[in-house]
């Protein structure tokens, strides 16, 4: 009785520790209803607002290189230094909005490129 109860223990041990310690979230993606976009900066640079009421982070991915990041509080704006010029050359970027704390992935939980169709936010 001693062993099959060791067995059973090893055994269960095994399966917790084999188990993930972090069970994965996923959240659907936010959108264009949480942010806005213009060149009203104070250098004419590219401005992105948050609209939404929780932190928020937008993946900018332009068609000719360039990748950037940026975390938003409500009501905050930041963008990334480019100029309506700078937009015209690099291309018209691929937008991605999630919450802040969560990762822009497209349906196979695979880096999202400007090609992607359907993403969603994991954490």
């Amino acid at each position: 009785m001693r062993v099959f109860r060791l067995a059973a223990f090893v055994a269960l041990m095994l399966v917790v520790c084999a188990m993930p310690t972090h069970a994965q979230q996923y959240q659907d993606p936010l959108g264009a209803r949480c942010y806005n976009f213009d060149f009203g900066s104070n250098y004419g640079w590219d401005r992105y607002t948050n609209l939404c009421d929780e932190p928020i982070y937008i993946v900018l991915i332009f068609p000719r290189g360039g990748l950037f990041g940026i975390d938003l509080k409500p009501g905050k704006s930041n963008g990334t230094g480019h100029s309506k010029n700078e937009y015209a050359s690099m291309g018209e970027p691929r937008v991605f909005v999630c919450p802040s704390g969560y990762r822009v992935v497209d349906m196979d939980d695979k880096n999202v490129s400007f090609n992607t169709g359907e993403y969603r936010c994991k954490r």
